[in-house]
């Protein structure tokens, strides 16, 4: 098999990967959405934005780190430090603009997970620089919907409310 149909098999096994990643992510909060189904106290959109910012600031950061003061050009320890990094910045990213709601260490597994498969395709093709692209995409989504799934469906919210007597205090439970 040449390496340009190798090439082409492997970017349409990346593509059908992420679409069913992220029609299942989608999936996720519209199911629950329905009638008779307990909503997820989740924020998809905060645990999406928050998975691009972490992974953007973690990879930067990881790679100043990863280069230390003598990689003029690009070294390995400026690539693992952008990889590390971009998967540790993902998943604390979604996890912090999901406000804390979903659980950290599947995330992370998640994140972790999707770089090490990105990392073996990237291995197996000859290092080239698209696989990595498309894992990182396929990390965001990944991550995303980690967060969504395992967000809890109990939701406690503080009130307070002005009356004529004074003011009134309580909580807000949803089942």
């Amino acid at each position: 098999m040449s390496n340009t149909t190798r090439t082409h098999r492997v970017k349409r096994t990346l593509l059908i990967a992420a679409a069913i990643a992220s029609m299942s992510a989608a999936g996720v909060t519209e199911a629950e959405g329905q009638e008779g189904s307990p909503a997820r106290d989740a924020s998809p959109f905060g645990a999406f934005a928050g998975a691009l910012v972490g992974g953007t600031a973690g990879a930067i950061g990881g790679a100043l780190i990863g280069a230390g003061g003598d990689c003029y050009e690009i070294c390995d320890g400026l690539q693992w430090g952008f990889l590390v990094g971009e998967a540790l910045g993902a998943a604390l990213g979604a996890h912090a603009f999901n406000r804390g709601r979903g659980n950290l260490g599947v995330t992370m597994l998640a994140s972790g997970g999707v770089a090490a498969a990105g990392l073996a395709v990237q291995a197996s093709m000859g290092g080239e620089g698209w696989v990595l692209l498309g894992s990182a995409v396929a990390q965001v989504v990944a991550v995303t919907a980690a967060q969504v799934k395992t967000s809890p469906f109990v939701s406690v919210t503080p009130m307070v409310q002005p009356s004529a007597d004074g003011i009134k205090a309580g909580l807000s439970v949803r089942w």
